[in-house]
């Protein structure tokens, strides 16, 4: 039985693995000021400028996920955080050596090098403690991994991505 086909095991569904999920945006229109932000109504209430979350990228219309993360912060904060890491990494050597996070803004540089859009999508989790947001991270990537066969794309550059990417 593919597991895929089932609503709640999508991984870009709405309601993938029981959590209300955000919209996809490009990550682009994100990083605007919280005023120009352009948010759906009910996602307005997702907490996604002043919450703990999980979140998720993706690339285009690629099937999959790029990559699955949590922050302590809010979701604006962290994926502000991405899109500038991908900028820097635009004009650095693709030669330099892939470390956490830099490898992760070293992928994202490379996707928009060929001209292709990452989304991101989230979900509020107020209450939860670090060590909770990052066992449930650990959850949703097991469960990527049961339904596709393989990681995020990106989850752990260096291991298998720069293959993954090449074949774009």
């Amino acid at each position: 039985m593919r597991l895929d086909k089932i609503p709640g095991h999508h991984p870009q569904g709405p309601f993938w693995q029981g959590f209300d999920w955000s919209w996809w945006y490009p990550l682009e229109d994100l990083v605007v000021p919280v005023r120009q932000l352009r948010l759906q109504p009910d996602d307005e209430e997702k907490g996604f400028t002043r919450s703990k979350a999980l979140y998720r990228l993706r690339v285009g219309r690629r099937r999959g996920l790029f990559y699955i993360g949590e922050t302590s912060i809010s979701a604006q904060h962290r994926l502000r955080g991405h899109y500038r890491g991908m900028n820097r990494q635009r004009s650095r050597s693709t030669t330099q050596p892939m470390r956490r996070p830099l490898g992760l803004y070293k992928g994202l540089a490379q996707v928009r090098r060929r001209g292709l859009v990452v989304y991101a999508s989230w979900t509020a989790v107020p209450s939860l403690s670090k060590s909770d947001r990052r066992g449930l991270e650990a959850e949703l990537i097991a469960a990527y991994r049961a339904t596709m066969g393989r990681n995020p794309d990106y989850q752990w550059p260096g291991a298998d991505s720069d293959r993954d990417l090449g074949a774009w």
